[in-house]
């Protein structure tokens, strides 16, 4: 990449190695410019330079705008981003749209993620380590050819990994949460009969398991202009006879899971095929694909009290889709090169949900004040529920095209050109249920059904079915110049799109909401420099950005009339901006030294939104609010990650093994500025400053053969949050949100052979 006119930042085999890093997840803290938000396993986004999604609320039908691919295979679901990835060889972060380059339409960029490829050499590896929380992972692989052939070679590899929770019950300890149980595999097998003609194919399982907490952080108890949060946290504990643990004089809500052990997993597995032909100067490919997608989670009793007031909410999405892409790349000789293809992707998305009360919810959620208010309560909400169901389908297709027009062996001009046109229909469906009202009288029963009402934040039955049908046109124009050989000046114009679609809520839309979102179009300008020095020891690349983003698609929450429960949904701010600049470093200042260095400053705003859901602390006040001005979610402004390895040969032998012994020692630090991690930019919702610190020291043979690694992570014990907010609802005003990895400590012992 260091020859072509885009940001882009390399993760290689050798970083994702030494800094134990098996995952997209684990790709960021090398990336300022990536930006990541944890909800759970089926709620994440990943973001470059601000751009892509507003939320890790799954956007249903609607994808990211930050495409990512394994092996040119598009994932658009963020179940399949945070699994473990075997045999994870390298990571691409390219920042910008990159729709000409094939693949799904995106706005912020892609990341593609590569696997080592199937070897007609025998080769087999064994990774294994332990550590903090019984942290326990197996990672094995074996490659070679198949009956001594020539032409063809097979490829497995699997993983496994598990570790218990850092997060306990003070009520119960045997619960313990943020653990994971992982396991997958992926097997290849690679024919080449001719230097001319190859293909690969790929089948790939993976399975994640995990009980996620949100803890408490406070409780909101005023609006922001003083006036007091009726029916809050505090008031409806003490009408239920709740009392919050006390630790060192302060109401503490930490660890009150009593009865909670919310269960999450996702399953994904797929199939591909890529078959390339070469015929003279013309290279053709075909890129098939199958995925399937499922989501489990059970989250029994209440999320953060021990109260009965949910008994139960679940989610079940399932997703499947289809994947062709085919290409011709040329090399029309040496004046231009080209590379052309047309996209195929179709994607269904079902979701069921559903919602349950407990015996409690009526006096908890009505503020009932008499007797005859209580029996109302009770009767519109013990034990009601909500069932919705929804299924987005899409169909894309788009031809595209980028040609390299070598004007003078100094001076090149990229251009592309892609056109998509995609489909979508949902069907969304639901309704509230609960005890009859046979036995009130009339009016009670008429207050009875708007209390419902008001809590679920929808009427008893909703049903609507909207299609959309959408053409966009994207394209690119690049100039670079070698200003010597070593330096590589560029300016770049890229247009991105991302397609809307049929705006599916797994509640009813809130009044005011438009069924079907429009496409998203982003001008990306950009001024960059790359450039060598000190023969090759020493990378500079140096890029300045400015992304106009109109129609962005974001996630926003509305409270129900009643303030009682939020209803998430997808909506269309007018026009966003995202500008700053980056710098990427890399050194090997002496030999077995290398450095790396990356930075971002990241100024993403609203540059007009004038009538957005409020803030909760604002909601008393406003109906909408004008956030023109304000910041993008999910967005530090100022974000860095440095680090190096050294190693050294020892001057002797590893016992046993009779092989030349090198030392090494590593570290990296990874720091952002403040930010907000919900959309409505709420002052509870902000995730302070912090800075990870990772060490890892060991030593290895000098062919690699045998590698012993001791690591610590999290090495100051920074305790941060993922994602925090305030909640309405079951929450009325507690403050929650997940929290981050403590310090963690372990070894791993690799081998090959």
């Amino acid at each position: 990449m260091q020859n072509k006119p885009v940001a882009a930042t390399i993760v290689t085999t050798d970083q994702l190695d030494n800094l134990q890093i098996t995952n997209l997840e684990g790709v960021k803290k090398l990336v300022p410019s990536l930006s990541y938000k944890y909800g759970n396993l089926n709620s994440s986004t990943f973001n470059i330079r601000g751009v892509g999604n507003a939320n890790s609320t799954p956007v249903m039908g609607i994808f990211n705008g930050v495409g990512i691919y394994v092996d040119g295979v598009y994932l658009p679901l963020p179940g399949s981003w945070t699994t473990d990835i075997p045999d994870m060889s390298g990571v691409s972060v390219l920042k910008g749209p990159q729709g000409t380059r094939g693949g799904f339409d995106n706005t912020g960029g892609a990341v593609y993620i590569s696997t080592a490829a199937p070897s007609s050499t025998q080769e087999t590896k064994l990774d294994v380590s332990t550590g903090s929380y019984d942290f326990v992972q197996i990672k094995g692989s074996v490659t070679g050819p198949v009956f001594d052939s020539d032409w063809a070679a097979f490829r497995v590899a699997v993983f496994g990994k598990d570790r218990q929770g850092y997060v306990y019950s003070t009520l119960n300890p045997s619960y313990r949460y943020n653990d994971f149980r992982d396991k997958g595999g992926r097997a290849q097998l690679l024919l080449q009969p001719s230097n001319d003609l190859s293909a690969r194919f790929s089948v790939d399982y993976s399975h994640d398991e995990t009980h996620v907490a949100r803890l408490t952080n406070g409780a909101m108890v005023n609006y922001s202009n003083g006036a007091p949060l009726p029916n809050n946290f505090f008031v409806r504990s003490a009408r239920v006879g709740y009392l919050p643990i006390n630790v060192y004089g302060f109401a503490n809500f930490t660890n009150d899971l009593a009865t909670n052990y919310p269960q999450e997993a996702v399953e994904s597995y797929g199939a591909s095929a890529h078959i390339k032909y070469k015929i003279g100067d013309y290279t053709f490919s075909s890129l098939t694909a199958f995925r399937q997608y499922d989501f489990h989670f059970h989250g029994y009793n209440n999320a953060s009290i021990n109260v009965d007031v949910q008994r139960q909410s679940a989610w079940l999405p399932s997703a499947r889709s289809v994947q062709q892409d085919l290409s011709v790349a040329t090399s029309v000789g040496d004046f231009v090169d080209v590379n052309a293809g047309l996209f195929y992707y179709w994607h269904i998305f079902r979701n069921w949900a559903a919602l349950n009360r407990g015996d409690q919810a009526g006096v908890w959620f009505g503020n009932p004040t008499t007797p005859a208010a209580t029996t109302i309560a009770k009767a519109a909400l013990d034990g009601a529920g909500l069932d919705s169901y929804n299924n987005p389908e899409s169909h894309s297709v788009a031809p595209y095209g980028q040609a390299i027009w070598h004007i003078t062996p100094e001076f090149d001009v990229t251009t592309g050109l892609r056109y998509s046109y995609t489909a979508r229909s949902s069907t969304s469906t639901g309704q509230t249920y609960g005890r009859s009202f046979d036995d009130l009288t009339p009016d009670q029963q008429a207050s009875a059904q708007a209390l419902r009402n008001s809590v679920y934040g929808t009427p008893a039955y909703w049903s609507y079915y909207k299609s959309t049908r959408q053409g966009l046109l994207s394209g690119l124009l690049s100039a670079s110049y070698k200003v010597t050989p070593d330096i590589t000046a560029y300016a770049t114009y890229a247009r991105g799109v991302r397609p809307g679609g049929p705006n599916a809520s797994w509640t009813a839309l809130p009044a005011g909401a438009s069924t079907a979102i429009k496409p998203e179009e982003i001008d990306n300008y950009e001024l960059g420099v790359k450039s060598e020095w000190f023969d090759g020891r020493l990378l500079a690349n140096f890029a300045g950005f400015w992304m106009n983003d109109r129609n962005y698609i974001t996630n926003l929450a509305t409270l129900s009339p009643a303030g009682t429960s939020i209803t998430t949904y997808m909506a269309n701010a007018k026009r966003v901006i995202s500008r700053g600049v980056e710098a990427d470093l890399r050194a090997q200042p002496i030999e077995g030294l290398n450095l790396y260095g990356s930075g971002v400053f990241n100024d993403a705003f609203y540059a007009s939104f004038e009538s957005a859901p409020c803030p909760i602390e604002e909601s008393n006040v406003y109906k909408t609010c004008n956030f023109t001005g304000r910041r993008l979610a999910i967005v530090p402004r100022w974000a860095f990650s440095t680090g190096g390895e050294y190693s050294h040969p020892l001057g002797q032998e590893i016992p046993f093994v009779e092989k030349a012994a090198i030392g090494f020692f590593g570290a990296d630090f990874s720091w952002q500025s403040s930010y907000f991690s919900d959309a409505p930019d709420s002052i509870y919702s902000i995730i302070h400053s912090y800075g990870l610190l990772n060490f890892n020291i060991g030593v290895k043979t000098d062919d690699d053969s045998l590698k012993l690694t001791g690591w610590v992570h999290n090495a100051l014990d920074k305790r941060y949050f993922l994602n925090v907010s305030a909640t309405s609802g079951v929450g009325a005003g507690l403050i929650v949100g997940v929290a981050g990895d403590p310090l963690m400590a372990g070894v791993t012992i690799a081998t090959k052979w």
